[in-house]
């Protein structure tokens, strides 16, 4: 088998899903890939999270069935028409049937937010793990990848991560640490195994109950409800598996600021989305680390923003660093990081398309760095609403670009962030992934403060925010920028 191919099935938001891709992407998910995504809701972010990376997507509704067993023969004949070799539940909220899962019979992995076998078993998904982990004082919670077996989250342990529970910790902020610290991590490496071990390449599945992919934390099991009996034992060269209660909730979607904080250099960054009443809201932001590059500030330029040089002399080599980052072509507003801003609008004007002007482009050649290039681009339809796609072209493998372009439907409240560097180095990481899924609020002044305040104070230069009426048409704005020449706009 070259590679194995991978189905992932999810119930909500798809954060577990996005880790799989991602992981495809940074080369770390190579004995397998992911070509089918299948959901029991039609409106579970997971499918608009596989399409936007070019991965088959379906939702099959049970109601739309007689019954649980019709229901599972269809979601079979679409893993056997897509040949599937590997099937992940990550979020599937539903209990799957013998007969479905002896067709996948070792081949069927889950990932629960808990240490099993605390706070597991039926019931126990979502928030519900976190809440009932702060509600018996434990001091070290985590996640776990199992086998599927006959029983609620009772299959063979594969790979389990500690994190840590904090005194003020809520069950959302709980949920969150352990996705980012544990299960985004814990789960592209089982599944490369998994892959590997069809492939003949990977160590063997391990025959019993846990091994660990690092030491644990020491957990105190104080108020902690008492291990279930499992089945752990081995049949020949087979595990016997059954479906599992999925356990991933719905995206806990945070603020920008929750992204921004913490990371030392973002670099420049964007976010487009939907405030609570429709109204359609863009941002942008400039980090820097030499004196020249923090001498910069916005300046409002009509219904445009350009960047002006608060000492021209001080820079031999503007190109970089002076630019457009917004322009205003018709229906769309157009926003970037660098002069492909013009580009993007040259093409606009003569009818072309926002993918294909950046094809004509690539990321900066500012080696190391290779300063990855992202552009954003709201366009209204005429009739009060709009859509809005966003785009990063990054460094590829042996010196090429890869150019990725993600579009999103306006929802109330919520937006989309999109940063060059995935924090400070030498050279300069650059982001990675799709673009976070972040909230947006009513009070502009409220959302601008504290994206001005997430960035780090000493690397931030300059902010611009602005947020269109609900019809389409005026806006008010905001900028900031170190040197305190920003101020509120119309």
């Amino acid at each position: 088998m070259l590679s194995a191919r991978v189905a992932v099935l999810a119930s909500g938001g798809g954060t577990n899903l996005r880790a799989l891709l991602d992981a495809q992407d940074a080369g770390r998910l190579q004995s397998g890939r992911v070509v089918l995504v299948l959901s029991d809701r039609p409106d579970a972010h997971a499918l608009e999270r596989a399409r936007a990376r070019g991965v088959r997507a379906e939702a099959v509704e049970p109601r739309g069935f007689p019954d649980a067993a019709a229901f599972e023969r269809r979601l079979l004949a679409l893993l056997e028409r897509e040949r599937i070799d590997v099937v992940v539940l990550a979020g599937f909220l539903r209990i799957l049937g013998a007969d479905f899962v002896a067709r996948y019979r070792g081949r069927i992995l889950n990932v629960h937010p808990s240490l099993i076998p605390s706070f597991c078993g039926r019931g126990f998904y979502g928030l519900r793990v976190h809440r009932a982990a702060l509600a018996a004082g434990v001091k070290v919670t985590g996640a776990t990848v199992h086998l599927v077996d006959e029983t609620p989250d009772g299959g063979p342990i594969l790979m389990q991560r500690a994190v840590e529970v904090l005194p003020d910790d809520t069950p959302e902020a709980l949920q969150r640490r352990v996705m980012e610290q544990a299960e985004w991590r814990l789960l592209p490496e089982a599944v490369e195994r998994l892959c590997g071990s069809l492939r003949g390449s990977a160590p063997e599945t391990p025959p019993r109950e846990q091994a660990p992919s690092e030491p644990l934390l020491p957990f105190s099991r104080e108020g902690v409800a008492p291990p279930r009996e499992r089945s752990m034992g081995v049949q020949g060269d087979e595990f016997p598996c059954q479906g599992v209660w999925g356990t991933e909730s719905p995206d806990p979607v945070s603020s920008p600021a929750a992204f921004l904080g913490g990371n030392r250099y973002p670099g420049r960054g964007i976010v487009l989305g939907s405030a609570p009443d429709g109204g359609a809201v863009l941002a942008y932001f400039i980090m820097g680390r030499s004196a020249p590059s923090r001498a910069r500030v916005f300046e409002r330029s009509g219904d445009d923003l350009v960047i002006r040089l608060l000492d021209p002399g001080r820079v031999a080599d503007p190109s970089l660093i002076l630019y457009a980052p917004l322009r205003v072509c018709g229906e769309h507003v157009v926003v970037s990081n660098g002069d492909q801003t013009e580009t993007i609008h040259e093409f606009l004007s003569a009818g072309g398309g926002f993918e294909a002007a950046l094809r004509t482009r690539s990321h900066e050649p500012d080696a190391p760095h290779l300063t990855p290039r992202v552009s954003g681009l709201l366009t209204f339809d005429g009739a009060g609403g709009f859509s809005y796609r966003l785009s990063i072209l990054k460094a590829g493998a042996e010196g090429g670009c890869l150019r990725q372009f993600f579009e999103y439907r306006a929802v109330p409240g919520l937006g989309h962030l999109i940063h060059t560097y995935a924090g400070d180095g030498d050279p300069l990481p650059s982001f990675g992934g799709e673009p976070r899924e972040v909230r947006i609020g009513s009070d502009l002044d409220a959302f601008a403060q504290g994206l001005w305040a997430a960035l780090d104070a000493e690397n931030r230069v300059a902010l611009y925010v602005r947020r269109y009426a609900a019809e389409g048409s005026g806006y008010e704005d905001r900028l900031f920028d170190r040197h305190g020449t920003g101020g509120v706009g119309r």
